[in-house]
């Protein structure tokens, strides 16, 4: 009898996880990518970070409270999600060199995504163009069809 109940109730769930799956809206998606230069890259004195401010017009307050917005970040050929902590190899002036890590982050609001850099020990850190590599980010929008 417990065998017999057990099936039931496997299907029953079954049964009701499939109809609650066919009965998801579709959703709309659009993907951006976006190349930043070392010069991209804004410092503000108050801030203990460099951002980059990307215009998305796509984020709306629909996607924001009922959507999704995941930024990768490309590191050689792999597909990163943020945060991530990136790679940056440095040459210092007595020839020894290091692979420093800076700590890649976003914030979104409405039509913006902000890529944010930080250096690992907590402060900005100091672009040039010898130091920041051109990176591309992709940012995926989503959200439920209307």
């Amino acid at each position: 009898m417990k065998r017999i109940l057990l099936t039931l109730l496997t299907v029953a769930t079954l049964g009701i996880t499939a109809t609650s799956c066919s009965k998801a809206g579709l959703v709309e998606s659009a993907a951006y990518l976006v190349d930043v230069r070392y010069d991209d890259w804004r410092k503000d004195a108050s801030l203990n970070y460099v951002y980059c401010p990307v215009d998305i017009s796509t984020i709306s307050g629909r996607v924001l409270n009922e959507g999704n917005v995941i930024v990768y970040v490309y590191d050689g050929n792999r597909q990163n999600p943020l945060p991530y902590i990136y790679p940056i190899p440095v040459a210092y002036d007595d020839g020894s060199t290091d692979i420093v890590g800076e700590n890649l982050r976003y914030d979104i609001e409405r039509g913006r995504v902000t890529l944010i850099m930080q250096d690992l020990d907590g402060f900005a850190p100091q672009i040039t163009r010898e130091n920041c590599p051109d990176m591309t980010f992709r940012i995926v929008v989503s959200a439920p069809a209307e």
